[in-house]
């Protein structure tokens, strides 16, 4: 479990393509503390498995399904990732719950500046879209943030970047048409999932209560 607070940037520095097309990515970073082998990492919002620690960082597997769910299989060399190291029971929830399992990709629209803010505008996938709640939370790319507006019909959503996100992440570095891994609020895919398997229970005809 995240919280979608980015607390360190990483750099991928390798790939490997292993059986049956499967990767493994070496990631560049410095911790605050030592990293343990099998500890969960969240890349871009991905939830990782620590697999090797190396002096200056670490390496992970990704499967096929990653490959094609998320945007890590995009990844090119040197390019800056968002990390995060699982939360812990002492750890401050300063974004929201976050599982590292991305739902979908979608992709930046556009984006302007409001005075020291930015608004972007991503395009997201139909079917997330009522896992969505205006002033609700969605990680973009692993950061937690806020939709201030939500377009159905067009399938898009805003979210406003203050300096601090902008200079602690790299979402200010994206141009319109960057792809990014999304995932919805965890709260509301259950509530979605049981609404869909609820059924209204059906009297049966000429039974009376007793």
């Amino acid at each position: 479990m995240f919280t979608g607070i980015i607390t360190h940037q990483g750099v991928l520095t390798q790939r490997h393509v292993k059986d049956h097309h499967e990767q493994s990515l070496s990631i560049e970073c410095t911790w605050d503390s030592a990293l343990s082998l099998g500890e969960s990492i969240a890349v871009n919002g991905v939830c990782l498995t620590v697999r090797h620690i190396a002096e200056k960082g670490f390496e992970a597997d990704i499967s096929n399904e990653t490959c094609k769910r998320t945007t890590l299989g995009e990844l090119v060399m040197g390019q800056r990732l968002h990390l995060e190291r699982a939360a812990t029971p002492q750890s401050r929830l300063g974004g929201h719950f976050v599982t590292g399992h991305i739902d979908g990709v979608g992709s930046l629209l556009h984006k302007k500046q409001q005075g020291e803010a930015w608004q972007f505008r991503y395009l997201i996938p139909a079917e997330l879209m009522p896992a969505i709640a205006p002033k609700g939370s969605i990680a973009i790319d692993g950061v937690s943030l806020t939709p201030n507006y939500i377009d159905i019909e067009h399938t898009h959503l805003d979210v406003t970047l203050l300096p601090h996100t902008l200079s602690h992440t790299q979402l200010g570095t994206h141009t319109a048409g960057t792809r990014v891994n999304l995932e919805t609020d965890i709260l509301a895919k259950y509530v979605l999932q049981c609404m869909h398997y609820s059924k209204p229970s059906i009297a049966k005809s000429g039974s009376q209560a007793i």
